[in-house]
């Protein structure tokens, strides 16, 4: 059995990435009936997103503590590996490293962060614990490689990478430039984390207030964040009505449309975000702006991809803000469909679940 830890309170990705490992079973070499969802700490009253999975029945779990506590793993038998997708789960470090028979079955997916260090005792304290069990883990997988170089930096080198990661492109997703006339619409951000530099971007646009100008904000999660209500005010006071919050969360076909009317991404952060919005905006050929330091950024660039950094808006009139030749356009879209596919996700998958299958059981 691969029983895959998941965290509740991320319902606009947590049931597509379920509907992914149980439609591919069979391309992963995975019986059907040999995955176990388990959703931490999820509403009762966000359930209903998942009733569309098909899936037999007992395979999808609610548990009402965002904790993966010992009394969970101890459930565990040699007969099962685990998959921790994201480290948003408190104690997850403590309490796995308190299980060493389940370690070289046991695979960490990184979202882009959880694997900071803090210079405090439980931070140092921590770091030791990541330091001894990194290294002896199954797999490791980053959405984004310079992640893993950073956790590699900070806690030692680890042998055990493998590049596993969600957002898939369809192969039918047809590149359509924008024509560079008519309102420039403006995708800021992807949430209301302030690690997104909202208030940054909206000082460099300002000069464009004037213009023929949309901005699009997306400031639904976390809910009741104080930065959602500063970035609000801010936005409404350089922009007026050009300035356009988005407040709730969007269903992933809605929220597709919406992309699809996207003139230019900004994305200002310095982790890894947003890379379904990244991805599918330059499948359509797009521009997209992204902080050089970001491991996207690096990733996109070594993938021979055209991205721009988010320091050379300044020097832009709008017309350059938003400009892309169309041959970049065409080549962007059919490389992020090349990198991005669905058999590149497989292949990943299909890598870690080997890794940490049980001795002696081997792909069937």
């Amino acid at each position: 059995m691969i029983v895959h830890l998941l965290p509740g309170g991320m319902e606009h990705h947590v049931p597509e990435m379920i509907k992914f490992f149980a439609v591919n079973a069979a391309k992963l070499d995975v019986d059907a009936g040999a995955q176990l969802f388990v959703v931490f700490g999820a509403d009762i009253a966000d359930k209903s997103c998942y009733k569309d999975i098909c899936l037999n029945g007992g395979q999808l779990v609610f548990y009402p503590n965002r904790c993966v506590d010992s009394h969970f793993l101890r459930m565990m038998t040699k007969a099962d590996s685990l998959i921790i997708h994201s480290v948003f789960f408190p104690h997850i470090w403590r309490n796995v490293f308190l299980h060493p028979g389940l370690w070289r079955r046991t695979a960490i997916v990184n979202w882009g962060a959880g694997f900071q260090r803090r210079d405090s005792l439980r931070g140092r304290v921590l770091a030791l614990l990541r330091r001894i069990m990194l290294p002896r883990l199954g797999a490791i997988s980053t959405l984004v490689p310079g992640e893993f170089e950073e956790i590699q930096r900070c806690y030692g080198v680890c042998a055990n990478y493998v590049r596993a990661f969600y957002t898939t492109l369809p192969a039918e997703l047809e590149c359509e430039p924008m024509d560079g006339r008519g309102t420039c619409r403006v995708l800021l951000g992807n949430s209301a984390w302030e690690s997104n530099n909202h208030l940054e971007v909206l000082d460099w646009l300002h000069r464009y207030e004037a213009e023929d100008i949309e901005i699009v904000c997306p400031l639904a999660y976390p809910v009741g964040s104080s930065h959602a209500k500063d970035v609000m005010e801010v936005g409404h006071r350089l922009f007026g009505a050009k300035f356009r919050p988005l407040c709730q969360m969007m269903p992933r076909t809605q929220y597709t449309q919406l992309l699809n009317t996207i003139d230019v991404f900004v994305l200002n952060t310095s982790n890894q975000q947003a890379l379904f919005a990244v991805y599918h905006l330059l499948a359509k050929g797009r521009k997209v702006y992204l902080r050089g330091e970001s491991p996207t950024y690096q990733m996109l660039v070594q993938l021979g991809i055209v991205v721009h950094k988010v320091s050379d808006i300044a020097a832009h009139d709008l017309a350059g803000f938003r400009k892309l030749d169309t041959e970049i356009s065409l080549e962007n879209a059919r490389k992020a469909r090349m990198y991005f596919s669905i058999e590149a996700a497989l292949d990943g998958w299909h890598t870690l679940i080997d890794r940490i299958r049980p001795s002696g059981r081997e792909s069937r």
